[in-house]
């Protein structure tokens, strides 16, 4: 009877033993290259942007655009009153013309013996005064027009028809829509190492997903302000629906790969994190539970990535029920 009371015993305490092992749960996990997404949220603006203006003066008689207007490469934006400016250009041809005469005139002079070199010389002079008198009335009138330089958009007009006009006064605010719209975003000291100029990016804006873009530029400076990295995409193929307007809300993801071998553990595996700033995790190797230290390389919102030494590592991890476990047994 005592020895059979004694087996009872024994089977029970092997069954507490067998369920307080089942009481935690464990996942294989192999190294792999270390992948995640940078995701930012910047705004819209054009990289460059153009201040036009006229170069003569005068008043203004025609404004074909206004702020929001598209526009064609080629096409007349404004233009000045040209009546005084044709006059003064007719007139200086006219001198031009006689001016030439005057040369002739002398030259057959001096053959018959009537002239003298000084006199051709001066009328030479005079010829060349006029025709640069000419240059200039024609530049005056040329530039009465403030003609597009590319297809693009007026961000700002400066002015109103019927106002004076004076050269180099800015009149209108261009950028051109061509390979001109950028997206701004600002990453941290971490992130922008694993960032190139040309780099594939995908961009939603306004809710429009999938839009391609390429980072164009990667400073090597922080901002003093932020201690950020103020990161330049290029949209590189925006719809034909989305109009291009400075100042809309962006978001940029950033897909990255390195060759960096990492243990992609889930978060609820972590047990803390050491004074050196290395993740603690509950490790399993043949029957033996051990604390492990490995340095964090990335952190999302399902796994922590962990250090591995190499792509044919692999790692036994407690991921449920580690917390029933004495820190100071292992």
């Amino acid at each position: 009877m005592k020895l059979l009371f004694l087996f009872f015993i024994s089977f029970l305490l092997l069954g507490a033993i067998n369920t307080n092992a089942q009481q935690y749960a464990t996942q294989e996990i192999d190294a792999t290259t270390f992948e995640k997404n940078i995701v930012r949220a910047g705004k819209t603006r054009f990289k460059k942007t153009h201040v036009l203006s006229f170069k003569s003066q005068g008043y203004l008689t025609s404004l074909t655009v206004d702020e929001g207007d598209s526009f064609s490469a080629k096409s007349v934006l404004a233009s000045l009153e040209t009546t005084e400016l044709k006059a003064l250009k007719n007139a200086n041809y006219t001198e031009l013309l006689q001016a030439k005469r005057d040369v002739n005139r002398v030259n057959k002079l001096i053959k018959n013996g009537l002239s003298s070199q000084q006199a051709l010389e001066m009328a030479k002079f005079a010829e060349d005064s006029a025709r640069e008198r000419y240059r200039i009335s024609y530049y005056n009138l040329e530039k009465s027009e403030i003609v597009a330089p590319f297809n693009g958009v007026v961000l700002s007009r400066f002015t109103r028809v019927n106002e004076l006009q004076s050269p180099g006064t800015p009149v209108l605010e261009v950028a051109s829509t061509e390979n001109n719209f950028i997206v701004e975003v600002a990453v941290t000291t971490d992130e922008i190492r694993f960032l190139t100029r040309g780099q594939p990016v995908e961009v939603e804006v306004m809710g429009v997903q999938g839009i391609a873009g390429m980072v164009s530029k990667v400073p090597v400076k922080a901002n003093s302000a932020a201690n950020m990295y103020l990161v330049e995409v290029a949209l590189t193929n925006l719809p034909s629906t989305l109009k291009p307007i400075a100042d809309q809300l962006a978001t940029v993801r950033v897909p990255l790969s390195t060759q960096e071998a990492v243990f992609a553990v889930p978060n609820s595996a972590l047990i803390e994190m050491d004074n050196n700033g290395h993740a603690v995790v509950l490790v399993k190797h043949l029957d033996t539970l051990k604390r492990q230290a490995f340095m964090v390389i990335g952190l999302d919102r399902d796994f922590i990535y962990l250090h591995a030494d190499d792509l044919s590592s692999n790692l036994s991890v407690v991921t449920q029920g580690w917390q029933q476990f004495e820190l100071s047994e292992l």
